[in-house]
């Protein structure tokens, strides 16, 4: 799986590398939807009485996401901690090139699946005020492997700390007002189109199965698994793992494009040992 997505985002069907005008447009309008949200949004009122403030990017490619948050607190005159975090390596180095000029932020990079941030951090000697999974990254992870994901972020954030998610509803959105599509265009370029082809679905997992194929030639890229979240869903498993949860609908209202819906989480209840999901029931790999 983890060599399949690195196979996948290679291809830049997302943009998010500093070079690409449309990532940089897409950076630009995240420091606008986090500029808004940490000088309104309550659950930073705690966050913002730290000189220092510790930022953890989940799933970070890049590193876009908690480069522009990081970009927006140095703004502010806090001193940043930024932790860019990924299964894929080659990305995470491009987070610098998302901070060229910007002072107060001190940046690490960590190769760490998800699923197992407890056991990455284990000897981190502090905990993080702010979470971010952005770029709906939910969709590779499945039900069994979300709950890990929860569990073990919340053990690495403080207890007046948030972790805040980029959401789209799927089933809405896709399911029942586009229609699932066996055979998608994922990006057209001049000499080739990328494409994706519906393989199957898990029932145990949740999952739909897709093979991606570059046209002419059909040659295969990668065969992946996507869940098909909801807005609702995702909040409530949240909310077993932390006290408070909020959904901040889509911010165009404000005249702020930088973002889908955001599921903010805050005071991490910590009572669930992250070790206690660390195998999984047989119904779903058997053994």
């Amino acid at each position: 799986m983890d060599r399949e997505l690195e196979k996948l985002y290679e291809l830049d069907i997302w943009p998010m590398k500093p070079q690409d005008a449309e990532a940089t447009k897409r950076f630009n309008s995240m420091k606008e939807v986090f500029s808004y949200l940490v000088s309104t949004h309550d659950y930073f009122k705690d966050i913002l009485r730290n000189e220092k403030i510790n930022v953890i990017d989940i799933a970070a490619g890049t590193g876009i996401a908690g480069a522009a948050l990081a970009n927006i607190l140095s703004g502010m005159g806090k001193k940043v901690n930024l932790v860019a975090t990924d299964i894929r390596f080659k990305d995470l180095d491009l987070v610098h090139e998302w901070l060229k000029g910007v002072n107060k932020v001190h940046v690490e990079t960590i190769v760490c699946d998800a699923i197992t941030l407890h056991k990455c951090f284990s000897s981190y000697k502090e905990e993080f005020h702010v979470a971010l999974l952005w770029g709906y990254s939910t969709s590779h992870f499945n039900p069994w492997s979300l709950v890990r994901l929860f569990s073990s972020a919340s053990h690495l954030i403080a207890n007046n700390g948030v972790f805040i998610i980029e959401e789209t509803d799927r089933v809405y959105g896709i399911l029942y007002r586009v229609g699932y599509k066996d055979f998608l265009i994922e990006k057209e370029t001049n000499d080739k189109l990328i494409v994706s082809i519906h393989l199957g679905y898990d029932i145990m997992k949740g999952s739909f199965k897709r093979g991606f194929y570059i046209i002419p030639g059909f040659k295969e890229i990668a065969k992946l698994e996507a869940t098909f979240w909801n807005i609702a869903t995702v909040a409530a498993i949240g909310w077993i793992f932390y006290n408070k949860v909020d959904i901040v609908t889509k911010m165009t209202k404000h005249d702020i494009h930088g973002s889908g819906y955001l599921i903010m989480y805050k005071e991490p209840r910590k009572s669930i040992d992250p070790e206690t999901f660390n195998e999984l029931p047989e119904i779903v790999y058997g053994k």
